[in-house]
């Protein structure tokens, strides 16, 4: 019988809590709610809980200034 991964557990989750996605990046939950409020990244809502998306998370990060290490 295969083993099944709890979400919580998954590396690679399909969607992240704001909690959790604090923690994988290392974020404040003020700086991550200012950036969903200015539509930086998206969001979705189940509930009362608030689901940041893999594939929004894949595009917040490609929109991310780049480091100018030209200096």
């Amino acid at each position: 019988m295969p083993e099944h991964k709890s979400v919580e557990q998954d590396t690679n989750p399909e969607a992240f809590t704001v909690d959790r996605f604090c923690a994988a990046f290392g974020l404040g939950r003020t700086y991550v709610y200012s950036q969903i409020k200015t539509r930086k990244l998206r969001a979705v809502k189940t509930g009362a809980r608030t689901l940041i998306l893999r594939r929004d998370v894949e595009d917040w990060i490609s929109s991310l200034k780049q480091l100018d290490t030209n200096r």
